[in-house]
């Protein structure tokens, strides 16, 4: 049986065809069969039965006739054999006829057994061609989708390996922050954002959404980028990095591809900044000193990649120290809810707004917005790439510090920054870093903050110092008033429900740190914690 299973499923289509053919033909005919001999054998035992009594009555009818008469017993017996003998001879006639028709059937079984052999051969040929092309096309096909697929990953592959860079970045500098983040509508996306140092003193920002999607709007990205980049290290005027970036891509671009961008050079120690704009959204800038947000929109030409001969035009802007310059692409605004509305740029402008972007970090900003787009756009297709990147200037010190809503989903942010500033010490020094702000932040969030309607617009500062072998980590948070070096130490071994808040992190902050202090000022609190590095 289970030679016969192999034997079909090995099988082609038009055998499969053929075999189910025949085995529907053979049931069908085998009852049929069975029904004509069904049906026989009862005509013959009815026949044989109705013979038989119909002997019997006639002997009795015949007896009772001649003994009127007084007929002798011995005629009687040979008149009854007489129509023993005819009844007989009717009974053997009716097998003889059951016996022609069973032949018959037999061979008329085998004839139509032979026509449905051969007519299902010709049917199950006609039937598998188109079969078998339509088999065939879905294997083509399906092997098709499976090499996109395969070229699909590796143009990803090789966007991500052109696009990866350390963020937060240029973590060697405390004069800047800078974070963002992309997320492709496909596995392939067209924005592209970038960010390189011209010299210690000017830094460029480049943000740009090429128009189409897939692999070509992939390809077409990285030769912008790449073009960009020479272009800036040559002149970082950015009206003449923009175009003669525009021309290379200009010339003999067959098909049609285009790329608005935004172009800015930063000096890091005045905060002037010239920029050049192709087309692109205008960036955002919100004010430390008044949270006022600004559209940079005084200069705007058309898209890279269109006129050969466009020329683009250098404006100018400030950045003073915590300022923050919002860069964006279509993606953000463009963005839909199930009820077909867009973020737009009232939502943009209403949630920098509400989340003090100036006060918490550029990790936790750009994270908090990206956060807000996928709230506004549940149960909906992303339709086109998002694209955010946020920049700062800051003090320049040895202090490092991150600002973030008391949110646990902040945490990521924290580590970031961790990663970005830590790198230099040892392997274990920054585990129980890690391990001591995971900790704190848990008890600031869940304690300080746990009845505070209005959270988000709080702020929780997390600092850390570098002082020759010592470290400083430094928490400012508002809230309620904690206290975390009075919370009772308790170790594992003690009975969970005999444990004070905190307790337990406590007893692990202390095994690794080599000092605590706590004090509340002007209703903050500030939780300081020093620890070696060995």
């Amino acid at each position: 049986m289970n030679k016969l299973k192999k034997f079909y499923n090995n099988s082609s289509i038009s055998k499969k065809i053929y075999l189910q053919t025949i085995v529907v033909a053979i049931t069908t005919l085998l009852l049929f069969a069975i029904f004509i001999l069904s049906s026989l054998i009862y005509q013959y035992n009815y026949a044989k039965k109705i013979g038989t009594e119909s002997t019997a009555n006639t002997d009795a009818k015949l007896t009772e006739i001649l003994s009127k008469y007084n007929v002798d017993n011995s005629e009687t017996s040979q008149l009854t054999n007489l129509i023993n003998e005819n009844n007989q001879q009717i009974i053997n006639s009716i097998e003889n006829n059951i016996y022609i028709v069973l032949i018959l059937s037999m061979i008329l079984i085998a004839l139509l057994i032979f026509i449905t052999y051969k007519s299902s051969k010709k049917l199950s040929k006609k039937i598998a061609k188109p079969i078998n092309e339509i088999a065939n096309q879905l294997e083509i096909s399906k092997i098709n989708n499976n090499r996109t697929d395969a070229e699909l990953q590796i143009a990803s592959e090789i966007q991500t390996g052109f696009l990866a860079k350390p963020l937060p970045a240029f973590p060697h500098r405390n004069d800047v922050l800078l974070y963002a983040d992309m997320i492709p509508a496909n596995v392939v996306g067209g924005d592209l954002y970038d960010y390189f140092e011209i010299d210690d003193d000017h830094i460029a920002l480049v943000i740009a959404d090429v128009s189409g999607k897939g692999i070509s709007a992939a390809m077409f990205m990285l030769v912008t980028k790449t073009i960009l980049e020479n272009q800036a290290k040559d002149n970082s005027n950015p009206k003449s990095v923009l175009s003669n970036a525009n021309k290379i891509l200009a010339t003999n671009n067959e098909a049609g591809m285009f790329a608005t961008c935004f172009f800015v050079v930063i000096n890091t120690k005045t905060g002037d900044c010239e920029y050049a704009n192709a087309g692109h959204n205008l960036p955002i800038i919100v004010r430390n000193n008044s949270n006022i947000t600004e559209f940079i929109g005084d200069v705007k030409s058309v898209p890279l990649g269109i006129f050969e001969d466009t020329k683009y035009q250098t404006g100018k802007f400030h950045l003073d120290i915590d300022d923050r310059l919002i860069m964006y692409t279509d993606g953000v605004t463009d963005t839909f809810n199930d009820h077909n509305q867009e973020y737009g740029t009232d939502n943009l402008v209403k949630f920098i707004d509400s989340r003090q972007f100036t006060k918490i970090s550029t990790i936790t900003a750009t994270n908090a917005l990206v956060r807000d787009l996928q709230i506004h756009s549940k149960n909906t297709e992303q339709f086109d790439d998002i694209t955010v990147l946020l920049f700062a200037r800051t003090e320049n010190n040895s202090f490092h510090q991150i600002n973030i809503t008391p949110e646990i989903e902040c945490l990521n942010d924290i580590l970031l920054f961790l990663d970005a500033n830590i790198s230099h010490v040892q392997p274990a020094t920054r585990n129980n870093i890690e391990l001591i702000v995971d900790e704190v932040f848990a008890n600031i969030v869940n304690y300080s903050f746990k009845d505070v309607p209005d959270y988000l617009h709080e702020i929780v500062s997390v600092g850390i110092d570098f002082q020759s072998d010592n470290i400083e980590l430094k928490f400012i948070y508002g809230g309620t008033a904690f206290d975390p070096t009075k919370s009772t130490t308790t170790g594992l071994s003690e009975d969970i429900s005999k444990r004070d808040i905190g307790g337990l992190g406590i007893h692990i902050i202390k095994q690794l740190s080599t000092s605590l202090k706590y004090e509340r000022t002007n209703e903050k609190n500030i939780f300081i914690v020093n620890l070696k590095d060995e």
